[in-house]
């Protein structure tokens, strides 16, 4: 009789140890499941945010060619910014330009320099040259 309290026991002891590790699989199906939502979440945000923001620089930037203002024709530089990157006098400069949250400034490399232009109005653009004592102007060119 002793022996059978022992095996029922044991019998039972074995039977909390199967719930258990069943009750633990379940419990990491269930974690990386919401792992998986929210990492799915997080990359739909991150993704509408880029959206968010190349549709901001496509505003600001209307896609345009800016030509500087008050200066010789054989000494005007041209910028041009579009999908592709900045254009500056007919030169691939960079493909990654970055517009700010309100709309009225840009940056972009020029070599080793970080070149940020503020938008005075509309047709106006202010850039900003580090270490030179002159800063271009430049007025949108509107071509028909």
């Amino acid at each position: 009789m002793a022996v059978q309290v022992k095996n029922s026991a044991t019998t039972n002891t074995e039977e909390q140890e199967a719930k258990n590790k069943d009750t633990k699989k379940v419990q990491k199906i269930i974690a990386s499941t919401i792992f998986l939502i929210c990492a799915t979440i997080m990359y739909m945000l991150v993704e509408k945010q880029a959206d968010i923001t190349k549709q901001e620089m496509k505003q600001f930037l209307k896609i345009g060619e800016w030509v500087e203002y008050n200066v010789a024709d054989y000494t005007k530089d041209i910028i041009v910014f579009s999908n592709v990157g900045v254009v500056y006098n007919q030169k691939l400069v960079t493909t990654d330009y970055t517009a700010s949250r309100d709309g009225k400034s840009v940056e972009f490399r020029l070599g080793y320099d970080n070149i940020k232009c503020d938008l005075a109005d509309q047709e106006t653009l202010k850039c900003k040259y580090p270490d030179q004592p002159y800063n271009p102007v430049f007025k949108r060119e509107i071509k028909l």
